[in-house]
């Protein structure tokens, strides 16, 4: 394993303007193989201070706030997975880093898988606890929770000082049938996918992994034994290890 000498808040800040707003990220150019982490929803970019000092320091590391949250702007507008997705679309275009991987945990990852069905060039993506399947949104309509889970979300994002005009807007996604993650949808990624899930996950059940993983053809699916909806908070090592050997799978494959 290469060696790292990297700490979250020796990360270089730099913000870069979009059409919906501007993002802002703290980032590494370590020359290699780069990759673009997407936090969950009422998350930030602290989320990933855990796993940054393990990552191999030849990295290149963007890790962005999605706006409306950390310090990326919070404007009065819809915040919809395709607002979001185009934000980190015209990130990535801006910063000439077309061929960057995704990683995206849960929120993120909707947002990444959304974003690898369109004009995306680059090297593969990786979902952490993805939200956003279809599936999923019909078993809490058909459990009649729907309402407990849009709560949920206007908790998490009270507890992190998120703007209600932000939640409110994010919560719009959860019967926006044109927003869901569809087998169909799913089946239109090209790029190779890492699906990564903790076996304990208390948010999103880990039995959609297996949805996730059937659905992308070609994925490699990643349990975590013991871990919860955010594997790389808790269990950063083995995040670490899915990382690397999945680009390593890709560049040598």
């Amino acid at each position: 394993m290469e060696g790292n000498s990297m700490r979250y808040e020796e990360l270089e800040d730099d913000f870069v303007n979009t059409g919906v707003g501007r993002v802002h990220c703290k980032m590494h150019d370590g020359g290699g193989v780069k990759i673009v982490f997407l936090h969950g929803f009422a998350a930030n970019t602290r989320t990933w201070a855990n796993l940054v000092p393990l990552l191999p320091d030849s990295l290149g590391i963007y890790l962005l706030d999605l706006l409306g949250h950390g310090k990326s702007d919070a404007p009065e507008r819809a915040y919809s997975i395709a607002v979001h997705g185009r934000a980190v679309a015209e990130f990535i275009e801006r910063k000439r880093i077309s061929d960057a991987y995704l990683f995206g945990n849960s929120y993120g990852g909707w947002i990444a898988a959304r974003l690898a069905q369109g004009d995306y060039s680059g090297g593969g993506i990786m979902l952490e606890s993805p939200a956003g399947l279809r599936e999923m949104f019909e078993e809490w309509e058909r459990e009649g929770s729907m309402d407990e889970h849009k709560e949920r979300l206007k908790e998490l994002g009270s507890a992190h000082n998120i703007k209600k005009h932000v939640v409110e807007g994010s919560k719009e996604d959860f019967e926006n049938w044109e927003s869901y993650l569809t087998k169909e949808s799913l089946a239109g990624i090209t790029k190779p996918a890492e699906i990564i899930w903790g076996s304990d996950d208390d948010m999103l059940d880990a039995k959609y992994a297996d949805v996730f993983s059937g659905y992308i053809n070609g994925s490699v699916l990643r349990m975590i034994d013991g871990a919860g909806h955010m594997p790389h908070n808790t269990t950063p090592e083995a995040v670490r290890d899915a990382i690397v050997e999945f680009v390593r799978l890709k560049d040598h494959g």
